[in-house]
This record gives C-alpha cells, structure tokens and sequence, in this order.
C-alpha cells in the first residue's frame, strides 16, 4: 500500500469552483498524506490556479490531468449532469496509480477517507454504495441480479479495470445505449460491470436525493465527521432554494476557499426554483418567508403578462379599467351589499386587500357560487367554531358570522391591511369576528381544541399543504374542511390533500364550474362583453376546492 491516499476529481469550468470546496473539505479532514488528481474538461486555467495554490497549504500533491479535446466531446448530457461527467469512463487510462478514491465536485468530506481507501472489494475492481433510486431512472436494460450503484463515490483498482478494457467497454457501451443512459456515465458503469460491483457501506456516499425534504439535517448530522455528504439531484446547497442546515454547512467550506463573488449563493432564477424554495422553507417551519416567497411566484406569473403583444396588452388593460368602472356603478346600486347567494345582505367593504377583491363577482353573489352547496350544508351542522384561515377582507368570515350568530368565528390573515378590513366588515355588519394574523400548525391546533363542532374555511395560497396535516394538527380529523387547492403552484397538492384525510372525511372534489351572467336580471341592461367581465373571477387557471365532511364531526371538547 502507498504511502498516500490518491484521489480523483473529474470537473469542467462550471464546476470548478464547486470542486474546489469538496477538496478543500476533503484536505482540511484527511489525517494520511493526499495525492489529488483533476482531470480537467476545458479550460479552466484561472481557477486551476487559485486551487493549486490553496492546495499547497496543506501540504498535498495536486496534479492536472487536462482534457480539451475528450474522445466524449458531443456527448449527450442530461438534466442538471454535465457531459465532464463522462471523464470518469476513462480514468484507468488517465491516471498511473493503482487503488485510488473517485469523488464527486458536489460533495463534502467530513472525515478522514483512510476506512474507504482500505474496504476490502472482494474480487471486484470497483465499489460503490448502492443507489436503487438511481437504479429505477436508468433505461439500460441489466440483469435483475445486478446492483445498481451510485458513481458519485467509488473505490477503484485502476490496473484491474485496464485488465478488463474499462474504457473502451464504456466507449462501446454509450454507442448502443446513449439514448437510455438517463444518468451519464452512472448509467453506462453499472451497464459495463453487470453483476461485478462491489458495495459500500452507505456513510461513504450519502445521497440527498435519497433523503425526504426537510429531514436532512436530522439524517444527515449524525454523520459528521465519518462521512461523505453527496449533494445529488438537481438542488444544491450553493442554490438559495437548498436546505438551510446545508448551505450554511457548504458555505463554511466555501468561504475558506473561494473569494466572495464565487461562493455567492446562488439566488432563484425560476418558477421551479422558487416553488423548490417553498417547499424547503415549509419544510423548516418558516411559513412566514415562504407565505413571501409565494408571493413572488405569483409576481413572477403575472409579470410573464409583459411577454403579451401590445394589442393584447392594451385589451387587458381596457378591460381593467372597464371593469373598475362597472364595480363602482354596482357598488352604488348596491349600496356595497351582496345581493344574492348564502351571504345576501351583508355589507362589503369598500377597500381591498388584495387586486380589485373579486368585489363585483361577490356583491353580484356569483363568487365561488360552487361551493353554495357545501357551505349551506356546513352551516346545517351548526358549528360551534369557525376558523377562516386567509380571511382577506373577511367575505367568508363575515359571512358565515352572520348565518352562524351562536358560533365564535376566528379569522386570520399575514396582511395587516386585510386584518383591517375584515376587523372593519365584521363591526359593519353588527357581528363579532375574532381576527389575527398568520396561521401556522401549532395555532391551527390550538385554535382546534375546545370546540367539538369546527369548520375550518382555507385560502392562503399553496400554504395549506404544510397547514392541512393532519398528523401536525390531529384536531383536523374532527372538523369540517373548504379550501382552495393551489395547484398552479404546486402540480397534484389536491390528490395530496385528498389523500390524507380520505380516512377521516368524505372528501369531494370541486371544480370551479361556469357563470352565467345572462340570468342575473340586474345585468340585462348591459352589454355581454360588460356581463361578462363583472362574473370574472380573474383566476390564473381551473381552479379546484377540496370539500372535506368529518365522518365524526361530534368530537369531545379538549
């Protein structure tokens, strides 16, 4: 055995500076002499040079393998997988060194790596920890038998794969199966080894992709310091929109390393990034910055308007004045009361909180005209309790307040503007409404007890898949349930929701269903276009309610 442990990185200028970080974690942990190998795709010169002088601080080899013309020039990539990554297939050929350790860009060392270099392979010239996720994606065809491992770590005997033609294997290989090879060179090596791999144990390679949202940390930190941390799948902790507990783990590497501008964390450039960024910030417990960054995906929908020709453009417009105009002419003649619908008779503030409030859809008494049904037989349950989360200027929370005159009605909102207006309707109308601020599980809960009888009335744009948990909130399994499913913000939240309380409730779907403007008589005098675009509830797409009837709404009070 040599007196070092050599190691493997394959990268092109894009991932440079990410190597650069899983380097220096891997040097700043090691306790045995390293010889550091980069096989370089391209260009990438400049930072070549500030790594190897970093290197030198610790004493390490580092040696540049340089690729400008590679035999796999014009392969296909895939996903978020640079084509470098087939640099791995040709490392027996590259590097003059017996056993070595191949590493990812997109990792980070915690602990000294002398336990893998010695793990014991059996017969085999290769080892890795398995992958069954990865093993699922790959399109190869291979033997049920075999075991699918992840590359991202392996263990190599660099004379035993030339013995065995490795690379021009693999060379064969991509040529007969390039279009099923869904994850690169992973794909093409477990092809090439069928049934000839060693497995590792899973500290040396533990994959995010294999961990749930949320719970890295708690699966992730008892490794510290015996493992290796691959950042797999296409979120990464330099990514603004990764794990917390990771970029800020990543980060204290990086900041080592990197000058300022590198190691800059990456800020969301798309709708995807920002719903990922959601779902991570839920995940975390911190409803309020994700409640903000909804915000900005539907900012980011809307400003896509801009993309429209001028024509369309100018009609939008025209009909957004149009339509202001006709909502002050209804609220006149209205006297800012609905005029038909469960919620006849109540007064409407004049102000919004939101938009133009769908304020004429309401005063005409068509808005969500499809769930009448479901309210008026919730109201016949005679809830003791009602709780409005994403009571905007109060149309539902008001509303029920006054056909439930024995009921305590608890509204809630984040926007202090609508906690206003919904405070202001509720004085206006003679009912007493109890309003508050953000929602989040633990005062869903609490809010939940003490009532055996609760309906719980749900809009707050996409935020109800961390609210609706009914494992968070066990209260929920008793009560009866209206919300709105966001799904144009996150693709299936309403079979999810469903899912969950199809236990527990009669679950029906509701999907928003047509207006006729022509039979409501106050109307007539206008022309359609005009009909038309006061029924308009502005809505981004179909949108869709989930109506959830407790099978034992009669719990005992907490």
């Amino acid at each position: 055995m040599v007196g070092y442990i050599p190691y493997v990185f394959v990268f092109d200028r894009a991932y440079a500076k990410y190597a650069s970080v899983a380097i220096m974690s891997l040097l700043v942990n090691a306790r045995h002499p390293s010889k550091v190998y980069c096989i370089v795709v391209g260009d990438a010169a400049a930072e070549i040079a500030a790594l190897r002088q970093r290197v030198a601080m610790f004493g390490a080899e580092l040696l540049i393998v340089a690729l400008d013309d590679p035999a796999f020039a014009g392969w296909l990539p895939r996903f978020h997988i640079s084509a470098a990554a087939y640099g791995k297939l040709f490392i027996p050929e590259l590097i003059a060194e017996d056993r070595i350790i191949y590493l990812d860009s997109d990792l980070l060392v915690t602990g000294d790596l002398m336990p893998l270099f010695q793990h014991d392979c059996g017969p085999y010239a290769l080892a890795g920890c398995i992958d069954p996720i990865g093993g699922r994606a790959s399109e190869i065809p291979r033997d049920p038998a075999d075991t699918y491992i992840n590359t991202g770590v392996m263990l190599m005997d660099l004379p035993a794969l030339r013995q065995i033609g490795f690379s021009a294997a693999a060379l064969q290989a991509y040529g007969v199966y390039a279009a099923q090879a869904t994850l690169l060179d992973q794909c093409i090596i477990n092809k090439v080894l069928e049934r000839r791999k060693a497995v590792l144990p899973p500290q040396w390679n533990l994959m995010q992709h294999e961990v749930p949202k949320g719970q890295v940390r708690q699966q992730w930190e008892p490794w510290l310091g015996r493992g290796v941390l691959h950042f797999s799948g296409n979120i990464k902790p330099w990514m603004r929109w990764s794990e917390p507990w990771l970029l800020a783990l990543w980060a204290s590497y990086a900041r080592a390393i990197l000058p300022e501008p590198d190691w800059a964390v990456q800020e969301p450039a798309t709708v995807q990034h920002l719903r990922d960024w959601v779902e991570i910030l839920e995940g975390d417990g911190r409803l309020e910055q994700a409640y903000e960054v909804r915000g900005q995906i539907i900012g980011v929908l809307t400003a896509h308007l801009d993309v429209l020709a001028d024509p369309v453009r100018g009609f939008a417009s025209t009909s957004a004045t149009r339509r202001q105009q006709l909502t002050e002419q209804l609220a006149a003649w209205a006297q800012n009361r609905v005029l038909a619908g469960p919620f006849a008779g109540m007064v409407l503030p004049a102000q919004q909180s939101w938009g133009d409030g769908d304020r004429a859809p309401k005063l005409l008494g068509t808005y969500e005209a499809d769930l009448f049904p479901a309210l008026r037989d919730f109201v016949a349950r005679a809830p003791e309790r009602v709780i409005n989360v994403g009571c905007a200027e109060g149309y539902y929370a008001v509303g029920l307040a006054r056909l439930l005159p024995g009921a305590e009605v608890i509204a809630l909102d984040r926007d202090p503007a609508a906690q206003a207006l919904c405070a202001a309707a509720a004085m206006a109308n003679g009912v007493v409404v109890r309003v508050g601020g953000a929602c989040t599980p633990q005062l869903l809960a609490d809010l939940l007890a003490g009532a055996a009888r609760v309906l719980v009335v749900m809009d707050c744009e996409g935020a109800e898949q961390v609210l609706l948990d009914p494992v968070a909130v066990p209260g929920l399994a008793g009560a009866d349930i209206v919300v709105e499913t966001h799904d144009f913000l996150q693709r299936g939240l309403k079979e999810a929701l469903a899912a969950r309380f199809a236990a527990s409730h009669a679950v029906t779907v509701v999907p928003q269903g047509a207006r006729n403007p022509h039979a409501i008589d106050g109307l007539a005098g206008l022309s359609e276009a005009d009909r038309w675009l006061l029924v308009d509830e502005g809505r981004p797409e179909r949108m869709y309610w989930l109506v959830c009837r407790a099978l034992r709404p009669e719990r005992e009070a907490v």
